[in-house]
């Protein structure tokens, strides 16, 4: 029992980075975590890209990651919902969140990213982070690769329905948010 309750306070102490996902899965995580019974949230959720469109990662260096969207970021009502679509943005934009900056590299021609540098407060395998992405319909915990290196993140709609109480690996095959078993 120890080592599973010092997991979660790891996981209390942890931003979960997601590579890619949507607006409403991610802002109910620590909901789906009490109402399941799988413990408390994490200090931070973060939504880089959505899991709407094919997605290309790449690792710069040891705090920035860089994301090219082809069709561009915001591009489904449901990824802006919190965006004004009359502000559009401009290469050079800058946004401050709490474990991260974005920078705007390129934009579309109707002033969505296209192209973006997010660059962490702390080194992108520090302790503080734990990166997940959805792949195959189920969210999964994933190793970004090496410096230099690319991660190809494809589109993964349409959702799979949520398994009845009891059955499957959890709401939208949320197992990565239950305690390890056995080494990890």
């Amino acid at each position: 029992m120890r080592g599973k309750l010092a997991e979660w306070n790891a996981t209390v102490d942890q931003t979960l980075v997601f590579l890619n996902g949507s607006e409403i899965p991610v802002v109910y995580t620590g909901i789906i975590r009490e109402v399941g019974g799988l413990g408390p949230a994490p200090r931070r959720l973060a939504l880089l890209a959505s899991m709407r469109l094919d997605n290309t990662v790449r690792v710069l260096d040891e705090h920035t990651l860089a994301y090219e969207v082809e069709d561009g970021f915001l591009g489904h009502p449901s990824d802006n919902m919190f965006r004004n679509p009359d502000q559009p943005f401009a290469a050079g934009d800058t946004i401050a969140m709490p474990d991260f900056t974005v920078t705007v590299a390129t934009i579309t021609p109707d002033g969505r990213p296209r192209a973006v540098q997010m660059r962490f407060d702390e080194p992108l395998d520090s302790p503080a982070y734990r990166f997940v992405a959805w792949r195959d319909g189920a969210l999964a915990e994933v190793a970004l690769p090496e410096v230099g290196g690319a991660l190809r993140l494809p589109a993964t709609l349409p959702l799979p329905p949520p398994p009845l109480p009891g059955e499957g690996p959890g709401y939208l095959g949320m197992r990565w948010l239950s305690p390890r078993s056995g080494g990890g």
